[in-house]
């Protein structure tokens, strides 16, 4: 596993992982493009990081179109890596604000998203950042406590935030630097 900045070609997957995520209300391709667009080019107040897996092809059967065995030599090549998830962030003075993070459904409950968002602590702390915020839909309890074990809090409401459906969002917070005591 390796978690690395989003580039230009990781946007159809990047797509893929949105659409899947977050359905009806996912982001446009425009906007992530935009978005990975203004990480690259000011990578101080847009982040975009992805999580890569090597994909391991089934020990028969067939990868890339060749069909393969455990004495193939395409069975002991290099693997492939595998765009399983992302997160993306906004910096605001000396906050952050996390707008993003997905995870592939196959590989969810397995640490990924817990490891991308250890990356996005890990760089709030190297600049100094203050506190992560985000919003949760009201019925994504699965979300919510997900970050909630994770040291943030559910501090605020957004009356109807969320379109497709039309849906409250909780606002949370957590400090960047764990609370001392």
């Amino acid at each position: 596993m390796r978690i690395r900045p989003a580039q230009p070609d990781d946007l159809p997957r990047l797509m893929e992982l949105t659409r899947e995520a977050f359905g009806p209300s996912a982001w446009s391709e425009a906007l992530m493009r935009d978005i990975l667009d203004a990480a690259r080019q000011r990578p101080w107040l847009q982040v975009a990081r992805v999580l890569e897996l090597e994909y391991t092809p089934p020990l028969a059967g067939s990868f890339g179109g060749e069909a393969i065995g455990v004495d193939s030599p395409a069975a002991h090549a290099e693997l492939p890596l595998w765009l399983a998830g992302y997160l993306i962030m906004q910096i605001v003075g000396m906050d952050a604000e996390i707008q993003s993070l997905a995870v592939d459904p196959r590989w969810q409950r397995h640490g990924f998203g817990h490891a991308l968002l250890a990356d996005s602590l890990s760089l709030a702390v190297n600049r100094r950042l203050h506190r992560l915020f985000l919003e949760v839909r009201a019925s994504n309890l699965a979300a919510q406590q997900f970050y909630l074990h994770r040291g943030f809090e559910i501090y605020g409401r957004r009356t109807r935030y969320y379109h497709s459906p039309v849906e409250d969002a909780l606002l949370m917070r957590r400090p960047v630097a764990p609370r001392a005591g």
